[in-house]
This record gives C-alpha cells, structure tokens and sequence, in this order.
C-alpha cells in the first residue's frame, strides 16, 4: 500500500515538472529530479529505464555517477543500482568469469631467445 502511495506522489511530481520543464525557472528541473527519486525506489521500470539511459549516453551516465555521492543515501542508493556497468564486464559472456574462461589453460609462455 505504501509503495503506490509513493508511486503516485511519484508520477503526480513527474508529469508537472516535465510540463514545466521548458521554462527559464528550473523548478520543473527539481521536480522532475525528486520525482525520479521516488520512482527509482518504487518502481522497476522506471529503474529498468534509467538504467538503459544510463547505458546508452554514457554523459549521462558519468554525471549521475558524479552526484551520487553527493546525494542523501535515501536516494543515492536507488540511482547507483541504476550504473550502466552495473556488475557485468562489458565484452564478457556469462561462462567468462573468474576461472571459468574458455581460453587456454596454461599460461602463454614468451619465447627464449637463442644464445
């Protein structure tokens, strides 16, 4: 019951400040900011998108990643579950973790020059 509760003050912020938006007062800004907060921490899609956000504009992703540490905790931990990093190793399959590569098994060894 409380989640709704906050998802409607949620959007009820989200659709007004993205109406405000455009004007030179930045309050739509702000709202659209504490509205985003809420949401993240109550609702998975809009986490799943800000997370895809966060991966395809990688600016984007680095100024978000600049202020989360500078945002209260209450907030700060729903945006960093966001990070497009997060947890996976880009250009690695999922059979490539730690000690479970396909690669050789023995190290490559540099070739001895001849004496």
């Amino acid at each position: 019951m409380k989640k709704i509760a906050w998802q409607i003050v949620g959007y009820s912020l989200l659709i007004p400040g993205l109406i405000v938006l455009p004007t030179p007062i930045p309050i739509g800004l702000i709202m659209v900011a504490v509205a985003l907060a809420i949401l993240l921490a109550t609702s998975r899609t809009i986490a799943g998108l800000v997370h895809r956000v966060r991966r395809r504009f990688p600016q984007v992703d680095a100024r978000l990643a600049d202020a989360e540490p500078r945002l209260p905790r209450s907030l700060r931990v729903p945006l960093s579950r966001t990070r497009a990093q997060r947890g996976r190793r880009s250009g690695h399959r999922a059979g490539d973790r730690a000690g479970q590569h396909s690669g050789p098994s023995t190290p490559q060894q540099a070739p001895q020059q001849a004496e």
